[in-house]
């Protein structure tokens, strides 16, 4: 398998249904289990960026997709405010720490992250929260 890439532009929220059949097709490419884990990582961070990152109808949300023979790798960016200071506190937490926390206190916030890290093999935030990229290796 040589290097895929792909792109989707989501514009208005009534084409998130769309965006998630283009991440469904994009992660094909995993096992069952794998791909559903890891859809459900990718989901959270659409969700996100589709419900925080844009205070207006109109949004702009970016997917870019990436795929060799080792690893797959979706960045999903909005032009939200970014993460919050708690999520920040539990990015840089160990995985198993952030799932426990979430789960035991139910904060709302928080909890996309956990789901992220557990999902995913590799959970990266950048541009203070504004671009997630999320790994998983093949």
């Amino acid at each position: 398998m040589g290097i895929h890439y792909d792109s989707y532009i989501v514009q208005k929220v009534n084409e998130y249904h769309s965006a998630r059949e283009k991440i469904k097709q994009w992660l094909q490419l995993l096992q069952t289990d794998e791909q559903f884990f890891f859809e459900v990582a990718v989901n959270e961070a659409l969700n996100n960026a589709l419900y925080h990152g844009n205070e207006e109808e109109e949004v702009h949300v970016r997917i870019l997709f990436q795929a060799d023979k080792e690893k797959l790798t979706v960045s999903i960016e909005d032009n939200g405010i970014g993460i919050t200071e708690e999520g920040e506190i539990l990015y840089e937490q160990k995985s198993d720490n952030v799932f426990k926390e979430a789960a035991d206190t139910l904060r709302e916030s928080g909890r996309g992250i956990a789901i992220m890290k557990e999902c995913s093999d590799q959970l990266i935030l950048e541009e203070g929260g504004r671009c997630v990229t999320l790994v998983k290796n093949i």
